[in-house]
Parts: C-alpha cells; structure tokens; sequence
C-alpha cells in the first residue's frame, strides 16, 4: 500500500483518493463506531463520508489534509 501524500499539483486525485481510503477507513471506522456503537452503521457511515470527499474533490484542491473533513462528516 502507497502512503498517501497529495500530489504534486494539490488535487485529490483518484490514487490519492484510493490510498486515503486504505490508510483511513479502519480509524475512521473505529471513530464512527465509539460514536454509534453499531459495527455495520459504522461502515456505512464511514463509506458516505468519503463519497462526499469524492463528490466534494475540487473543494480540496488547496488542502493537503482531506481527514478533518471526514471527521466532521462523521461527527
């Protein structure tokens, strides 16, 4: 697995998007999770949060970090 960095021209790509979601999903799972206390809304709830960062991509062309955004979502 890629580590995920931006790349070079700040857009979240369809590879830094893919390695955001193996690096991410399993602590964003855990976050969902101490908040709702059901495993299966947890992955669902973490699953919307990045098809919003995904249909939301060009708002984040000058953000190195997409994570804090999936927090709120998740929040």
């Amino acid at each position: 697995m890629k580590k995920y960095q931006p790349s070079l021209d700040r857009r979240l790509t369809e590879e830094d998007f893919k390695n955001l979601f193996l690096k991410e999903f399993a602590n964003l799972k855990n976050y969902a999770h101490s908040i709702v206390k059901e495993n299966e809304t947890s992955s669902d709830i973490v699953q919307e949060a990045f098809l919003a960062l995904w249909e939301n991509r060009e708002k984040f062309e000058n953000e190195r970090n997409p994570k804090p955004y999936l927090i709120t979502i998740i929040r």
